[in-house]
């Protein structure tokens, strides 16, 4: 388990997975797809993967990836990332972690369809947490 905790520390996502893990595959991209960026770990492709993989089935785990850490806390397999993410709890997991994340806005209203991309960074204690990045509007009625 020290090995886990060594490689999690201070990182706000990690996913330990296997190259040819789909679901780990899928984790990550839906992780990403919000705009942060998890620390992957690859079991099959270094050194101690072994070691790693023995102490994540310690914790409890049939089968040892995908694995996944958020705020240094074990969030658990792509199965518990999926409910969390359908019951709208991952991403303020993600930005009480301390992640930088991304929202997409939609704004519908008199036939045109305003997106507000928001970066949304809680690292920045004295300043507004959210910064407008992009504006798309887009004419519904033509």
């Amino acid at each position: 388990m020290d090995v886990v905790n060594v490689l999690i520390q201070d990182k706000p996502v990690v996913i330990f997975s296997k190259s040819s893990c789909c679901m780990s595959h899928s984790v990550e991209t839906l992780i990403r797809g919000f705009g942060a960026n998890p620390t992957v770990y690859d079991l099959d492709r270094i050194p101690n993967g072994q070691q790693i993989e023995r102490a994540l089935m310690q914790l409890g785990f049939r089968q040892s990836v995908p694995a996944v850490f958020i705020g240094q806390q074990l969030v658990g397999n792509e199965r518990n990332v999926m409910s969390l993410h359908i019951q709208n709890q991952l991403v303020p997991l993600l930005i009480q972690a301390d992640c930088k994340i991304f929202l997409l806005l939609d704004n519908l209203n008199h036939g045109a369809c305003c997106s507000f991309l928001y970066e949304v960074d809680v690292r920045a204690p004295n300043e507004s947490k959210e910064q407008l990045v992009e504006t798309h509007d887009l004419d519904l009625l033509d």
